[in-house]
């Protein structure tokens, strides 16, 4: 059997080469999809992430206990003794106003490349 597998193989070369090409790529192509199906949430994820971040939500102040005037912080320790690990909650700094980034790609900076 090997013996007339050899023979035909070496009698038909193109035969052989057209039918392991189409071979190899049917099995190629399987092996991406079925790697795209399996990796598809994460990669909708990284995505998503890329784009909005990685923040679920927000928690903001609301108004003060008087009703009067708005707060302005949130008391990090007291939402962490209500609510514990439940949420997962960190706090975190904002800067109003503030502009982040190179000198060359942010345009609040005011950089100009043809200072003529």
């Amino acid at each position: 059997m090997v013996k007339h597998t050899y023979r035909d193989t070496k009698r038909r070369k193109c035969h052989f080469c057209l039918a392991f090409c189409s071979v190899f790529i049917v099995v190629l192509f399987t092996l991406i999809i079925n790697t795209i199906v399996a990796k598809g949430p994460i990669i909708f994820l990284k995505m998503a992430e890329a784009t909005e971040g990685e923040i679920d939500g927000y928690v903001t102040p609301s108004i003060s206990s008087t009703g009067s005037e708005k707060s302005y912080f949130i008391n990090y320790t007291r939402v962490y003794e209500l609510y514990g690990d439940k949420y997962n909650l960190s706090p975190r700094k904002t800067y109003c106003g503030v502009a982040f980034g190179s000198d060359y790609t942010n345009p609040a900076v005011g950089y100009d490349p043809n200072p003529d």
